[in-house]
């Protein structure tokens, strides 16, 4: 991820793990997931209701297909850093596009 080393970005996940590992049980469970998620996208400013919505159930449950790797239901530290790195991805990827299109805009404007 742009800005970030291997090491800081290893630093961020294991600050963000051990917040959002409430119970302290070194997983992440679903619930722990669903809160650091509308975390984050509160801090990008994604904080309406809706977008909050869109942290339901189903997409944790396909967070899990996709990141649980030992099939257990919860996320270890490695899982969710895999976890993290993708949802960055596709955030850089989805503001990317969004500044082309508006880039776009303002030239046929």
């Amino acid at each position: 991820i742009q800005g970030y080393s291997g090491e800081s970005f290893n630093l961020h996940v294991q600050v963000y793990f051990k917040k959002f590992d409430c119970d302290r049980s070194g997983y992440i469970d679903t619930a722990e997931l669903a809160a650091c998620l509308r975390s984050l996208l509160k801090a990008w400013g994604r904080n309406s209701v809706e977008a909050q919505e869109q942290i339901d159930d189903d997409v944790v449950e396909l967070l899990l297909e996709k990141f649980d790797d030992n099939r257990d239901g919860q996320f270890d530290e490695n899982e969710f850093m895999e976890l993290l790195l993708s949802f960055f991805e596709r955030c850089k990827n989805a503001l990317e596009q969004e500044l082309v299109e508006l880039k776009a805009q303002l030239e046929d404007g």
